[in-house]
C-alpha cells in the first residue's frame, strides 16, 4: 500500500481546521481587535499554503503555525504604527511642510536628501549620549544644532550619575560636534554644533552606536 500525500490546498485545509481557534486567539491576543486577529489568522493560513506549496515540512505543525503568525502580527502592528505617524501629520495639518520617514535613524542619515541639509534636529537624551549625538549628527549642516532634552541634574530625582560629564568634547568632535549652550525652560536642553562635517562613516550600522558607543 502506498499513501498520497495530500496536496498543499487540502493540507492547508487540516491546519486550519486543527489549529485556527488557537491561532485566533494568539492573534487576538496580540492585536487587541478581533478584525485584526480574523484578518492576521487568514494572512497566517495563507502564508502556509506558500510554505507547503514551496515543499516545507513542519516538524511541529502548530509551532510552524505560531511563528507565521507572530510575523504577521508583528507586520500589522508596524503597518498601523505607520499609519498613525501619517494620520496624525494629517490631523495636524501640516502634510504640506512635513515628511514622514519611517527608517532607523543610523540608515536614514546616510540618505542623500537626508543628510547635511538641516539647521535643527531635536532628540530625547535619555539613552546613551555617544548614541544620541552620532544618529543626530549626520542630518546637520555645517552651523546646525542638535538640540536634546537632558535628563534631571545629579541631586534630582531620577538623576543618572554621569549627568554632569555626559558630553565628551574628544568624542563629539569625531562627529563634527562641538558642545554648545545648555538652558533649563522646566526641563533641561543642550545643544550641540555642527562645526565640521560628519566624517561620511557616522553613523555606522544599525546598533552599532549602542554596542560600540564613541564615548
Amino acid at each position: 500500500m502506498s499513501a498520497v500525500a495530500p496536496l498543499p490546498a487540502e493540507a492547508t485545509g487540516l491546519l486550519y481546521e486543527q489549529h485556527h481557534q488557537r491561532i485566533f486567539g494568539f492573534c487576538l491576543s496580540q492585536l487587541g481587535s478581533r478584525e485584526d486577529a480574523e484578518d492576521a489568522v487568514q494572512t497566517t493560513f495563507i502564508n502556509a499554503q506558500r510554505g507547503l506549496r514551496r515543499g516545507v515540512v513542519p516538524e511541529f505543525e502548530l509551532a510552524w503555525l505560531f511563528t507565521i503568525a507572530r510575523n504577521v502580527c508583528h507586520n500589522v502592528r508596524d503597518s498601523a504604527s505607520r499609519r498613525g505617524r501619517v494620520e496624525a501629520v494629517r490631523d495636524l495639518d501640516l502634510a504640506e511642510h512635513v515628511v514622514v520617514v519611517w527608517a532607523r535613524a543610523e540608515e536614514a542619515g546616510h540618505r542623500d536628501y537626508l543628510r547635511g541639509v538641516f539647521d535643527l534636529v531635536v532628540a530625547r537624551g535619555f539613552g546613551a549620549p555617544a548614541v544620541t549625538a552620532e544618529c543626530g549628527a549626520p542630518f546637520l549642516r555645517v552651523g546646525g544644532t542638535l538640540a536634546v532634552s537632558e535628563p534631571p541634574e545629579d541631586g534630582e530625582a531620577g538623576a543618572p550619575p554621569e549627568a554632569s560629564d555626559r558630553w565628551v568634547p574628544a568624542g563629539l568632535a569625531r562627529l563634527g560636534l562641538a558642545v554648545g549652550r545648555a538652558w533649563t525652560d522646566g526641563y533641561r536642553y543642550q545643544a550641540l554644533d555642527q562645526v565640521e562635517p560628519c566624517p561620511p562613516r557616522y553613523a555606522r550600522n544599525p546598533g552599532i552606536p549602542a554596542k560600540r558607543p564613541l564615548f
